[in-house]
């Protein structure tokens, strides 16, 4: 406020000064910026040796005009760029910043008379250019204050604030031109000009000793200043105490200049009139106190008023008449002010707006003497609206309101408007000042606004008094109603806030403070206290504000006061390096829940003063959760209200100890999972504890059993879950199908007390009806393969997915008769991931948040059979798009894949994260204009992360000044080959496999692709997956000599194994026919395979084979007569299987398979559509047959099977009871059906 009164100064005298008669001729014209009248501008003339002679501004539309120039030669340019215009020189010359040979313009003589219609119309600036860089101290350390940036002339441009947790600091866009850079505001450290110029306190001349700054030019984004420390033992703090006539004052402006009379800095004085400077370098400083809003007289110190307003803002009446303040290695803490009121009259009141009562926040104020008829003194208002017009002689006098916020009409006491120029003449209330005691209080104006805005002021619930913004971040956080942050508001010194949105709409307010300052509570509108979540849409009764276009909305806070509970967490005796604490009310809710520091200490948010219980946590570090004081609480699953109250009164609580004891996990939990008919099931269990939260996942292995890790005693719960073609359960024996049940609450407790629990047995039913989930994933440019295709139950919980082939199709495991939802992503290509039927998620969070999908999806009922058309078209989403391609610098190889971040330059760190495909491809799109830098954050082991640009960049990275920024410009920029080449360090054996016969990539996601490693002696190592483009890479633990060799699902792919080097086997594969390979420690060797095409004969399994469950029989087969194929086989489409085949429960068999005569299939089978089923074969009891079918003569179907409409039945079928026959179903003679189907 006090930089801006002086600017206020500065315009009066300007508009005083044109107010005197004119004598002489006068030039005079028009500006416009891009062909509109400038509302404000500024006009130099110069003579033909280019030395300014004087300068005037222009009125609202843009006319100047200069009176009472002497005759002679004139060269006038026109200044634009404080308004984000090129400067020009008259006639239409570009002359930026003024800095040109003003002969090159046109030459204005001026004699006796007038010249008038000099005409500017200057061009907009094209500010498309950014200086960054950072500010550290020698120790690396990040500098908090700010670089400032001047222009050519040396004048101050912008202040570049420093990020204080990473250094990294950005200029507001440039035009091209020569700027200046120093860094000031600074802490303990010694202040430098670009580049490693010393300019402690500003005591350089920046023009003759810095460097300058070309832009554009290379290293605009490289401006890296390292400062010195204060030394030890130098330096030191000024501070003191400000009174007035009445005491401390608060909220008086401090200013600290150099030896120069240079203004460096402002500090304000506290509720107790008491300030202080941060460290300050030895040197010689002078301290002025401001404080004419409360018509006091401002003082330089040591006791030198400034009579004339003027004088405290005169660097050479500051130097002149003030006391030097010498910081020689200690602090001076005494330098005091008393300040009082000038002799005279007084005039004083509030500036209040007419609509809220609220005080407006700020303005110019002008003293208008009525004889003279013009502005004789001027002021700033307070941010309380209050000002003062003190030392006034006898007269008459009138107050304007003349530079009020933006939306505020300018009015003189009394109400009449008086926008600029001013005529106060016949308006506005007369205010007498008869003698130098006169003391006219409470002029007070009521101001008038137009616009949309919302308003309030935040107090203290405790004393009603308003939070001061100046002493600490006080203000209001404002959201959409869905959510999105828009940024924060602050309050000023009394409390008060204004927001003017973007536009109308609903709003949520969130009040923030600075809680070790201000020991308050945030709160969320209205009157909601919050303590770890205060983001609206997470607490439960937020209130919209609905903003209409030309409102006004108030919504003031009063905040509630707070303290913070703090304390230590031991694990045993040592500091806890993990771990949280929870703390509760007096009812026992949940209140927070707070981490530490990694040495056990912690502290929670601010919390409203009451009684509260806490525990910590310790089961998922090997330790027993406890109460507060010393009492065991297992997972914290205890009566909290039991333990030792804390009492928070009127002050933070400290030294809450918990030292927790170590955990016993001596016992297990195991069973098994089978079907009815006793066979063992695939899938796992899900083990939750005594709060329903997941502690271990219990696979089944051989005969359907799991066993889980070690436990301690406790309560659990469990449930079965990725059991193919079951109907999951949780125990005991509660239908938990697609998870859709509560175990806690629908099932029955495992107590482990003492021992192990052994019988923990599953039995499962077949799942008879449902059906598969399948169709096809298409791009802008065809079907999208490698895709993953996600499905959910109706709560919105992940359940599985499927992934599309390289004709974008997919289809799902069978699932039960149940509804679901479908969500297809694939952003590795830069495609939008969209929730079925057609919903883009046009935010990340949106395809994860269950709550979202429920809410737009639509669900697909699997109630009649398969759902195999369930489509998506993924489209690259509006905005611009960066891409390019993880390369391994060393191999030339794609790195197999990659997690990327997408890092805003603006703001420092990273905004989007995606994941690198398999071919290191990767994709960022939907992007805003902007200026960004991409990150490898988490390559695969070995890499090291790195930015586009080849830096190097490990967690935390702090992308200031490195890396390479990318410039979206437009929603249409495509900024693509934005390749980055990782590094690696370690030994391995990487390579690519191809097909020998058309040289593309054997994609190991469409069916098995592996590399085994053999030892010099033969025996097996564990070797790596190749993944879809085809890419493997095995890091090695040793070097030295080993065999390679490379399988492949032949029944799949057709292709022949191989060992390296060059020898194709079938499945008599002998590594050690092969060539050694022999590495030594950090190389990388590559071996790549061209895999030999197969004659596609169909593989024949020969009679009397048993094949394992689980099994897959590839396309075509054909299987011998008596084969026995156990449980959980999956038969491909086109399979011919001979007579007497026996096949196990629960298998599925493709469509157009054909089951020769008598084969026996077992309960539960799947068979698809357009089967041919011989005579005499046994469907066992709930099979399904798919869609047009052909079930031969003789044919026994069992119990609660399900036959598909349009099945054909040859004669003597017999079809037991509970069968349900769907409608077209051909029934041949002689057929029994018994009773209790349908048809």
């Amino acid at each position: 406020m006090l930089f801006k009164n002086f600017a206020f100064s500065t315009l009066l005298f300007i508009s005083f000064f044109n107010l005197g008669v004119a004598e002489g001729a006068t030039i005079s014209g028009t500006m416009n910026f891009g062909g509109q009248p400038a509302p404000e501008c500024w006009v130099a003339f110069r003579d033909p040796g280019g030395f300014f002679i004087e300068g005037t501004g222009c009125d609202p539309s843009g006319n100047w005009a200069s009176p009472d120039l002497p005759p002679g030669t004139y060269y006038v340019t026109a200044h634009g760029e404080s308004w984000g215009f090129v400067s020009e020189l008259y006639d239409g010359i570009a002359c930026p910043w003024e800095v040109c040979e003003v002969t090159d313009g046109l030459a204005i003589v001026l004699a006796e008379s007038d010249v008038s219609g000099i005409a500017f119309d200057l061009e907009p600036e094209e500010r498309i250019y950014q200086l960054s860089g950072s500010v550290l101290d020698t120790d690396g350390n990040a500098v908090s204050g700010a670089v400032r940036l001047y222009n050519v002339h040396g004048g101050h441009l912008q202040d570049l604030w420093i990020d204080h947790e990473t250094g990294f600091f950005q200029s507001e866009p440039l035009a091209s031109g020569t700027f200046y850079a120093a860094t000031v505001y600074t802490d303990g450290v010694l202040d430098e000009a670009w580049e490693n110029e010393s300019c402690v306190n500003q005591m350089c001349d920046l023009l003759t000793d810095a460097m300058p700054i070309f832009v554009p030019s290379e290293g605009n984004d490289s401006l890296h200043f390292v400062l010195e420390s204060i030394p030890v033992d130098t330096g030191g703090h000024i501070g003191g105490q400000v009174l007035g006539p009445d005491g401390p004052l608060s909220n008086v402006g401090i200013e600290l200049r150099n030896a120069r009379g240079d203004g460096l800095f402002w500090v304000g004085t506290d509720a107790e009139g008491r300030y202080q400077t941060h460290l300050l370098a030895n040197d010689s400083y002078f301290v002025v106190a401001h404080n004419d809003q409360f018509g006091l007289r401002s003082e330089v110190w040591n006791d030198v008023p400034c009579v004339e307003e003027w004088h405290c803002w005169n660097p050479g009446f500051i130097t002149a008449h003030g006391t030097e303040i010498v910081l020689s290695g200690a602090d001076e803490l005494d330098i005091d002010f008393h300040l009082v009121l000038p002799p005279g009259g007084l005039i004083s009141g509030q500036l209040v707006d007419a609509d809220t009562g609220l005080p407006v926040m700020g303005s110019g104020m002008a003293l208008i003497d009525v004889n003279a008829g013009h502005g004789v003194r001027n002021t700033g208002a307070g941010g309380d609206g209050m000002y003062y017009f003190s030392g006034l002689a006898p007269g008459n006098y009138k107050v304007l309101a003349e530079w009020p916020p933006e939306g505020y009409t300018p009015e003189l006491y009394g109400g009449d408007h008086c926008p600029w120029p001013c005529d106060p003449a016949e308006l506005g209330d007369v205010i007498v000042i008869e003698n130098d005691t006169t003391v006219a209080s409470g002029a007070d104006i009521y101001l008038d606004f137009e616009g949309t805005r919302i308003v309030g002021q935040i107090t203290r619930s405790d004393t009603g008094e308003p939070v001061n913004g100046h002493d600490g971040w006080i203000g209001v956080e404002l959201h959409r109603a869905n959510g999105e942050h828009l940024g924060g508001w602050g309050a000023n010194e009394a409390g008060l806030y204004e927001i003017r949105p973007e536009g109308p709409g609903d709003y949520y307010l969130v009040a923030t403070n600075d809680m070790e300052r201000h020991h308050l509570m945030n709160e969320v509108w209205e009157d909601i206290p919050c303590v770890d979540e205060c983001y609206p849409l997470a607490v439960e009764g937020a209130d919209l504000v609905s903003l209409a276009e030309g409102e006004t909305i108030v919504a003031s806070f009063g905040l509630d006061p707070g303290y913070r509970i703090s304390g230590t967490l031991n694990f045993g005796a040592e500091p806890a390096w993990d771990g949280w604490v929870n703390l509760w009310n007096a009812s026992g809710e949940h209140v927070a829940g707070m981490g530490h520091d990694g040495m056990g200490n912690w502290m929670s948010p601010v919390l409203p003063q009451g009684a509260y219980y806490a525990t910590a946590h310790g089961e998922f570090f090997g330790f027993v959760s406890e109460l507060f004081d010393n009492r065991t609480c297992p997972w914290e699953a205890c009566d909290v209200t039991a333990g030792d109250p804390i009492e928070l009164l009127d002050g933070d609580v400290e030294g809450i100890l918990f030292e927790l004891e170590p955990e016993l996990k001596d016992f297990e939990i195991s069973g098994w999972i089978r079907d009815m008919r006793d066979q063992p099931v695939g899938g796992m269990v899900r083990l939750f504890n005594v709060l329903g939260w997941h502690v271990q996942d219990l696979w089944t292995h051989e005969a359907g059993r799991f066993r889980s890790q070690p436990l301690a005693n406790g309560t659990y719960y469990a449930v079965t879950m990725h059991t193919d073609r079951m109907l999951d359960e949780a125990w005991k024996d509660v239908p938990c199908v697609n998870q859709m049940c509560d175990p806690m609450t629908d099932g029955t407790p495992i107590v482990v007390a003492g021992g192990d629990v052994t019988d923990l047995n599953f039995v499962l039913e077949p799942i008879t009806a449902g059906g598969h989930i399948g169709g096809q994933v298409r791009g802008p440019d065809g079907p999208v393969a490698h895709t993953w295709v996600e499905i959910r139950n109706a709560n919105g919980e992940h359940l599985t997915g499927a992934t599309t082939d390289a004709s974008g199709y997919y289809r799902t495991v069978r699932l039960a008769a149940d509804n679901y939802y479908v969500i297809a992503q694939n952003e590795r290509l830069g495609l939008g991931r969209m929730i079925w039927d057609d919903v883009a998620c046009s935010e990340d969070w949106q395809c994860w948040e269950n709550w979202f999908i429920r809410d737009h999806g639509t669900l697909v009922g699997l109630w009649n059979g398969d759902r195999p058309a369930i489509d998506f078209d993924l489209v690259v989403p509006p905005g611009g798009r960066i891409s390019g391609q993880l390369i391994d610098a060393e191999t030339g190889l794609p790195v197999m894949g990659g997690w990327m971040a997408l890092i805003d330059s603006e703001v420092g760190h990273p905004v989007r994260g995606v994941g690198a495909g398999g071919d290191g491809m990767y994709h960022f799109s939907g992007l805003a204009p902007g200026r960004y830098k991409i990150l490898a954050e988490g390559p695969p082991a070995g890499y090291t992360p790195e930015l586009y640009g080849g830096e190097h960049c490990f967690w935390p990275c702090d992308p200031a000044g490195i890396g390479a920024e990318i410039v979206i410009e437009s929603d249409t920029t495509a900024a693509t080959g934005k390749n980055i080449h990782l590094d690696f360090e370690g030994t391995r054996i990487a390579g690519r496999v191809t097909r020998g016969d058309t040289g593309e990539p054997v994609d190991g996601s469409a069916g098995w692709v592996g590399l085994d490693l053999f030892s010099e002696t033969g025996d097996w190592l564990p070797g790596s997956q190749v993944n879809e483009a085809g890419l493997y890479s095995i890091l090695l633990d040793e070097p030295g000599p080993h065999y390679l060799a490379v399988f492949n699902d032949m029944n799949q792919h057709h292709l022949m194994n191989e060992v390296w080097h060059d020898k194709p086997c079938f499945h008599d594969c002998n590594p050690m026919a092969g060539d050694l390979i022999t590495l030594v420690w950090g190389e990388t060797f590559v071996a790549d395979f061209e895999l030999t095409a197969m004659e596609r004969e169909l593989p024949v399994i020969e009679h009397r084979a048993r094949i394992h469950p689980s099994a897959r029989i590839g396309d075509g087969s054909v299987i011998e007569e008596n084969v026995v194929i156990h449980a959980f086989a999956y038969l491909g489409p086109d399979v011919h299987v001979t007579k007497n085949a026996q096949v196990g429960a629960f298998c599925e068999i493709g469509p157009g398979v054909y089951i020769g005569q008598n084969s026996v299939l077992g309960p539960g089978c799947f068979v698809g559509d357009n089967t041919h089923i011989d005579k005499g074969v046994w469907l066992g009891e709930a099979s399904s047959v798919g869609h047009g079918a052909i079930i031969g003569k003789d044919v026994r179907i069992g119990d609660f099977a399900e036959i598909r409409d349009s099945v054909e039945l040859g004669k003597s079928v017999r079809v037991a009871s509970g069968v349900c026959i769907e409608h077209g179903t051909v029934i041949a003679k002689d057929s029994v059906i018994d009773t209790g189907n349908c048809h």
